[in-house]
């Protein structure tokens, strides 16, 4: 007959493997917020609570770039209002994105594979966010960042701050916030 590999009792065993494989696959990479590479409408005037994918592409949109470890944002300020985080995996292992603050808690994408891209939509109230990668041991990395929205004590438009070792003082596009 044929050797263990090729009898048929395997089959079901490797199988089963596989499922369990996926399964835990897909559960590492689910998130409270569905993401999208593409965008969606949602009706005009929707609340701080419609904070989900189906208001992916409402906002203004805030590029997010994403790599071993750093996180990146194209802009630092932020005044209230919609905004959609596209997260653009530009590394090499897997990374998210999930925001934290006022009104809002634990909103992000799913994990990003490398060279994939997904949203969130978020409405930001004043006050500050924390941004980070979800993903075990990134924050911890160095992908944390915070932002302040609003006026912060006497005036301002709020801007981006770093908790990580880069500055962000005289620097311009492409530096981390």
């Amino acid at each position: 007959m044929g050797s263990p590999r090729n009898t048929p009792h395997f089959a079901p065993a490797r199988l089963g493997l596989l499922s369990v494989a996926l399964l835990l696959l897909a559960a590492c990479g689910s998130s409270k917020s569905a993401t999208s590479t593409s965008s969606s409408s949602a009706p005009a005037g929707a609340s701080p609570s419609s904070q989900s994918a189906s208001a992916a592409g409402e906002g203004t949109k805030v590029t997010v770039s994403e790599d071993e470890f750093n996180i990146k944002l194209d802009r630092s300020s932020f005044p209230p209002g919609a905004y959609t985080f596209v997260a653009d995996n530009t590394g090499k292992f897997p990374h998210a994105l999930t925001i934290d603050g006022p009104g809002i808690s634990d909103q992000g994408t799913a994990t990003l594979s490398p060279g994939s891209s997904g949203s969130v939509t978020v409405t930001l109230q004043n006050g500050s966010y924390e941004i980070y990668c979800p993903v075990d041991g990134h924050k911890s990395k160095g992908m944390d960042t915070h932002i302040t929205v609003g006026a912060v004590g006497s005036g301002g438009t709020g801007t981006s701050s770093s908790s990580g070792p880069s500055s962000s003082s005289g620097s311009s596009g492409g530096s981390t916030y």
